[in-house]
């Protein structure tokens, strides 16, 4: 009976190898959940070592904005006093200008209320003398007015009109009968 201790012996081999088996097999997915575990943690760390960087990253670019930000106003300021200066200047060019042009607006009235009052005087002092001549020649009735020679194609209405005077103180005071009997060269006495 020699096969009953071999059988023993095959039973108890079996039993230790069912038991390493069993007891490898256990390590294995205790060592499967402890390197899954692992991982997670290692996963774990990576993503909270790059949240840490993301964020440091946001704060240096946020700084940078500020930065950023700051220089931006700092130039909108100078570019504000820089516009200000220049339109200050700008302001008192114009100033000055509008200044000068009145100025001279002035001396420009001033120079054409002198010509007109220089030919006025000349004017009425050739008139005098023209009416005086006139008058002593004619004997007409007013003392003052002009002496109008009639150009070819005028007539009394645009005469008048030259002097101011109604067609008829002409006709009167030149003893015109018609008034369409106009001569070119016709020597009219106008009153004022």
């Amino acid at each position: 009976m020699k096969t009953t201790p071999i059988l023993k012996r095959l039973g108890l081999c079996l039993t230790a190898l069912l038991i390493v088996s069993m007891l490898t097999g256990c390590e294995t997915l205790a060592q499967q959940r402890a390197r899954q575990e692992m991982r997670q943690r290692e996963d774990m760390l990576v993503v909270q070592e790059s949240s840490q960087r993301v964020e440091a990253r946001i704060e240096a670019l946020e700084f940078e904005i500020d930065v950023l930000r700051r220089e931006l106003d700092r130039v909108q300021q100078d570019t504000m006093r820089a516009t200000e200066i220049e339109m200050d200047a700008l302001d008192g060019r114009v100033n000055a200008t509008e200044r000068k042009i009145n100025s001279l607006e002035k001396a420009r009235n001033k120079d054409r209320q002198d010509i007109v009052d220089t030919l006025s005087k000349k004017m009425a002092d050739l008139m005098q003398r023209s009416s005086s001549s006139s008058s002593s020649r004619s004997g007409r009735r007013s003392e003052y007015g002009y002496e109008h020679v009639v150009k070819s194609g005028e007539t009394l209405s645009e005469i008048g009109t030259a002097y101011g005077v109604s067609v008829k103180m002409i006709m009167d005071e030149n003893g015109i009968k018609n008034a369409n009997m106009l001569r070119a060269g016709q020597v009219l006495f106008i009153p004022e």
